[in-house]
């Protein structure tokens, strides 16, 4: 495919990602678990929220950069996708005992061993780590829109069968942590089916003989992507577990800050998608410039516009907005809303910059921003926490993705040559008087 057909494919089959989950994911996170939370309380949620993020800081072993590196591998490199999707899925089956093992040493360590909950969402974790090599192998291979139309069929499975519960609890019974977990691994498993029906031609042999092509030499050169995996989780999840372990309101701290995280999640969404079609495109394109540039800016421009709209809107409207979402006028929950929102343009930044610098084979440059900035993510939570509750936690997650996405622009910016026009910087500033004078 020529590089200007590609980049007109990629445009396409970005806005089609962009508006299939702008459809579906909304309305999951506020229609289904917002309401699932109402139900079930901030305590009961606060815990399934800690054991989550525990189980998703930990996800990186389960992976081991495996999808990633295989991602970048198959775009960059024009090697047979079939063998190195065998090599991945041999090691999966592997890294998923390993895992599980895990998860559950550290639970107990730390006294969060809950027994049927977490076993749930550790299978959950690991049918996600399959759902996503199966979109990575169909990305790589440039069938981005059969990858749009999978990023959004778990999700449409848990809206239309939760929606069901919610709004018929005489028939199914009033909706529970568990059985919202349980009706979230059917629509993995839904997910992981039609991603295998997409792919059956070319790897059929691979599952029936998954250990065919297996290669313990990929593990080493996934290495780098892994460690980065964990700590960016760690920056992003970590402060929820450590909320419900070390703060004084335990289960129900974790529950505010997750009135808040909710918000933000919805709306990193839109960042989320740009970086997994970002990779495997600058991967292929990577150093024609001419074809790379007009599309990171593009992307930049909208997540860093989007990001200044919501951000200003939310810092004078939590309060609105908490009592339109959870019908409550408590103001540290809207405090949270106010707070966390203010990561949103970092969190732009290093969507699109972290993901250029592993695209264009800087990971281990990147690698040693995001290890430091965990380690100080975590220390400062160790500190803050106790003191200061959820809203320690949140002001450490502004601060902490601030300095991550300064420090990956600037490294990007002297590895790449690519960087910020002072142009931009002023339209930047310009939108946000703007919203501020509209929105105030």
């Amino acid at each position: 495919m020529q590089p200007f057909k590609e980049s007109k494919h990629f445009i396409r089959s970005l806005v089609l990602l962009i508006f299939l989950n702008v459809l579906v994911k909304p309305l999951w996170i506020f229609g289904i678990d917002r309401q699932v939370q109402n139900i079930t309380g901030y305590a009961a949620y606060g815990s399934y929220f800690a054991l989550l993020n525990l189980s998703i800081v930990l996800n990186s072993m389960l992976d081991l950069g495996i999808t990633p590196f295989f991602n970048r591998a198959v775009a960059a490199e024009h090697v047979k996708g079939s063998v190195l999707f065998s090599q991945a899925f041999s090691v999966k089956l592997l890294l998923s005992i390993i895992y599980t093992a895990l998860v559950f040493l550290v639970a107990f360590i730390s006294g969060a061993l809950t027994g049927k909950l977490l076993l749930l969402l550790v299978i959950m974790q690991v049918l996600i780590s399959f759902s996503l090599l199966l979109r990575s192998f169909l990305s790589a291979s440039q069938q981005y829109s059969k990858d749009a139309w999978l990023s959004i069929t778990d999700k449409l499975f848990v809206i239309l069968a939760t929606g069901f519960v919610l709004l018929y609890p005489g028939v199914s019974g009033s909706i529970t942590i568990n059985m919202f977990v349980v009706i979230q691994i059917m629509g993995l498993l839904l997910t992981i089916g039609l991603g295998i029906f997409f792919l059956f031609s070319k790897i059929s042999t691979i599952i029936i003989a998954p250990f065919k092509h297996f290669d313990p030499a990929i593990l080493k050169l996934s290495l780098p992507f892994a460690l980065n995996i964990f700590f960016m989780a760690s920056i992003g999840r970590a402060d929820g577990f450590m909320l419900e372990r070390l703060g004084d309101g335990g289960s129900y701290e974790a529950g505010i800050y997750a009135s808040g995280f909710r918000l933000v999640d919805a709306v990193n969404m839109g960042g989320y998608l740009m970086a997994s079609f970002l990779l495997p495109f600058i991967s292929r394109n990577w150093p024609e410039l001419s074809y790379i540039k007009p599309i990171v800016n593009t992307c930049r421009h909208i997540l860093i516009l989007s990001s200044i709209v919501v951000m200003t809107f939310a810092w004078f409207n939590a309060a609105s907005v908490n009592q339109w979402l959870y019908h409550a006028r408590d103001p540290e929950s809207a405090d949270m809303i106010r707070i966390l929102l203010l990561s949103l343009l970092p969190m732009g930044i290093i969507h699109i910059y972290g993901t250029l610098l592993t695209a264009t084979g800087h990971i281990n440059v990147f690698l040693r921003i995001s290890g430091f900035f965990a380690f100080l993510n975590i220390v400062a939570n160790l500190f803050f926490i106790p003191r200061f509750g959820a809203h320690g936690a949140a002001w450490v997650a502004v601060a902490t993705q601030t300095g991550f996405a300064a420090s990956v622009y600037f490294a990007s910016q002297l590895k790449t040559g690519m960087k910020i026009l002072l142009r931009d910087v002023l339209i930047y500033i310009l939108i946000a008087s703007l919203a501020y004078m509209v929105l105030k």
